[in-house]
């Protein structure tokens, strides 16, 4: 049998072991044909056809990458229940460390994990397990590739699924009290939930390696029992993960939830939906509206809210056409107009409650109204050096500087607030929190390590 390689190897193929080496095959067979008994040569040939039919087919293993284990040899050389057959595992250690890689060729994709020890049994399973859904998922997009891999973003929900990735997120609690008095918990649960409300309490999140280490220093309970209750408290929603860019709008929203939980007279889901209003508008502007639903009356509260709600969602869609409309009109060299609009916009912000932005945006129409020439000049330049941080900030995350690529994007926030475009002002700002929560991030694995 001729050795297999895989379809595709990022990297140098791995020495071959010393028991693997080429002569393995042809001593195995030798063995066989010794301690094979005599009386099977006198069998009748329709019993040995019949011994042949029954005999169950295997899957041929290279001999190369064989594994040491024959329980494990059997399991791959027999394809797991619903996996493709023509998915085989392959694992070597790497050169001058402690790691070691494991791999899934599949007939179109080939994935692979590095590890820091040899891989157990759950994560070979979660491998096959994530190759076989991956290429049965993708198969169009496979076939058809060429190079877009924005194709198989969906592909991340299927990692989290197989390789359980929410035990690395930032994790949450309940919104509320009442959910999580909701959720039935055992008694380790319970002690565990109030470890990680004491952990939570400052930022309002807490990662999982933190919040075990804190239970085995503190309430000495062992590392199985703890792990366990996690998928328990995961399952039953007791734990919520999020990802990390997501960490500040996650914060942001409970301690919003502590302001709107003291009106009266809504029922949960009009507390979702003022939430929602809530998160995209800005401190001044929350304030006004939480004002003004207190003076709403108790038993029209609810309606007079929604009311409300569909009109101010009504008012950010008028002015963003409003602020696309600036773009058009400055490419006209129609200076007037970029005035006139600027009126609209101020209007609008006001009905809002942004009565700072109006404020700001009536001084910019006023000295553009009197510096038009100016103008024509100033905002291309303010473009152009808010794409210039934008640029940068990319980079720097890919090299992974994270706070350099922070500080980039509130650079930009900077820009596009002069400009007066606040919406991406608010958006860069957010980029330049969740790229400090990747540093956060960073340095807490490099300390776990």
């Amino acid at each position: 049998m001729s050795e297999y390689k895989p379809s595709y190897v990022p990297f140098a193929a791995p020495t071959a072991p010393p028991e693997r080496k080429k002569g393995k095959k042809e001593k195995k067979e030798e063995k066989k044909k010794e301690e094979k008994p005599k009386e099977e040569k006198l069998k009748k040939p329709e019993e040995k056809k019949e011994l042949k039919e029954e005999r169950p087919q295997k899957l041929k293993e290279p001999e190369l990458f064989k594994e040491k284990a024959p329980k494990r040899l059997k399991e791959e050389k027999e394809p797991r229940k619903g996996l493709s057959e023509e998915i085989k595992t392959y694992t070597w250690p790497m050169v001058g460390t402690d790691n070691q890689i494991i791999m899934a060729d599949s007939k179109n994709i080939l994935v692979a994990l590095m590890l820091d020890s040899a891989p157990s049994e759950p994560i070979k399973a979660s491998l096959l397990k994530f190759a076989n859904e991956f290429e049965k998922k993708f198969k169009n997009e496979i076939e058809n590739f060429r190079g877009n891999v924005q194709w198989f973003r969906p592909g991340t929900e299927l990692a989290d699924d197989s390789f359980n990735m929410f035990l690395m997120r930032p994790q949450c609690l309940p919104i509320t009290h009442e959910e999580l008095e909701g959720i039935q918990l055992t008694g380790l649960e319970d002690r565990i939930v109030k470890q990680a409300q004491k952990l939570s309490k400052g930022t309002g999140y807490f990662f999982l390696a933190m919040l075990l280490d804190e239970l085995i220093k503190e309430e000495n309970i062992p590392r199985e029992r703890i792990l366990k209750a996690f998928f328990n408290l995961h399952r039953k929603k007791a734990f919520l993960p999020i990802n990390i860019e997501e960490v500040s709008k996650e914060v942001e929203k409970r301690k919003l939830w502590n302001q709107i939980s003291v009106i009266d007279g809504l029922t949960r889901e009009e507390y979702d939906v003022l939430m929602e209003d809530l998160l995209v508008a800005n401190d001044e502007s929350r304030n006004d509206f939480m004002a003004r639903i207190l003076e709403f009356k108790k038993k029209t509260r609810g309606v007079q809210l929604r009311e409300e709600l569909v009109k101010r969602k009504r008012v950010r869609r008028e002015r963003d056409e409003y602020f696309k409309r600036i773009d058009e009109l400055l490419k006209l060299n129609d200076y007037n107009g970029v005035i006139n609009t600027f009126n609209h916009i101020i209007r609008l912000s006001k009905e809002l409650g942004e009565y700072t932005v109006a404020q700001e945006l009536t001084q910019r129409a006023q000295f553009y109204s009197q510096e038009i020439n100016q103008m024509a000049q100033r905002i291309p330049a303010l473009r152009s050096q808010r794409d210039e941080a934008l640029n940068q900030a990319e980079m720097s995350e890919l090299s992974g500087n994270y706070l350099q690529a922070a500080e980039q994007f509130a650079s930009a926030a900077e820009f596009s607030a002069e400009i007066g475009e606040y919406d991406k002002a608010k958006d860069y700002i957010n980029q330049a929190e969740r790229l400090k929560g990747l540093a956060e991030l960073a340095k807490l694995r490099e300390r776990l390590r």
